[in-house]
């Protein structure tokens, strides 16, 4: 059966070996029809996405052969049906997208925390993030038509992170929160919730000192930068 990733590159696979889809336009196809995943897209759609400014004089006959080259290599599974409306992309099975299991591991991983499961949710979380390759649909992640779902994949991300550290800490495993929460700093510095989970994590891990100096140091790139102070929950931390 066919599987298809979206977090990151787009990679289609037919078992445990990839499956290449064609040139970069073709790659696009997929990509956009991946974006609306069991939703149709009307053929203007694809025709602006696929070719942007510059489409061939019979775009919309492009664009059928691109569909037709597409179905012969995806795997079973996996199809593009044409609609009155458009093209809509259909998996057979509801995991295919590692996007979709993404989010259901997300869940599992909630509902383990809700019954102070801290360990095995930890385990999920993880789990749950190596599904990630990189920047979500980066062939056409810059798109203006992308950046909604990018966003909110993105977000989605950075969220199951912040539940693993939680769940790291509740867990007593000190030192492989910090890894976790340093990552969250790193790619949102301005971020006060990840500051203040960095400095409860060194202190858990008995630094108390360096919890405080990144108080500190948090404190000092908000005036510099941006001119304000930081809020009531961290100087009460």
């Amino acid at each position: 059966m066919g599987e298809v990733s979206v977090l990151g590159p787009v990679l289609v696979r037919d078992g445990d070996s990839p499956v290449h889809v064609g040139g970069s336009r073709q790659r696009r196809l997929l990509a956009t029809l991946l974006l609306h995943h069991n939703h149709p897209v009307s053929v203007a759609a694809l025709v602006d996405c696929v070719f942007g400014d510059s489409p061939p004089r019979r775009a919309e006959a492009t664009l059928r052969t691109y569909v037709t080259r597409l179905r012969r290599v995806i795997p079973d599974g996996i199809d593009v049906v044409a609609e009155p409306r458009g093209y809509v992309l259909r998996t057979d099975a509801q995991d295919a997208v590692d996007a979709t299991r993404f989010a259901a591991e997300h869940a599992r991983g909630r509902q383990l925390v809700a019954h102070e499961e801290h360990g095995p949710a930890a385990q999920v979380f993880t789990g749950a993030l190596k599904l990630w390759r990189g920047r979500p649909f980066e062939d056409i992640a810059d798109e203006p038509w992308a950046a909604a779902e990018v966003r909110r994949l993105e977000e989605a991300r950075t969220a199951c992170r912040v539940d693993l550290v939680d769940a790291l800490l509740a867990d007593d495993r000190t030192v492989e929160a910090l890894a976790v929460v340093d990552q969250l700093v790193a790619t949102d510095p301005f971020n006060e919730s990840h500051r203040l989970r960095l400095a409860r994590a060194l202190y858990r891990a008995g630094r108390a000192s360096d919890a405080l100096d990144a108080l500190r140091e948090f404190r000092g790139l908000l005036a510099e930068e941006l001119g304000i102070d930081p809020s009531p929950d961290l100087d009460g931390l």
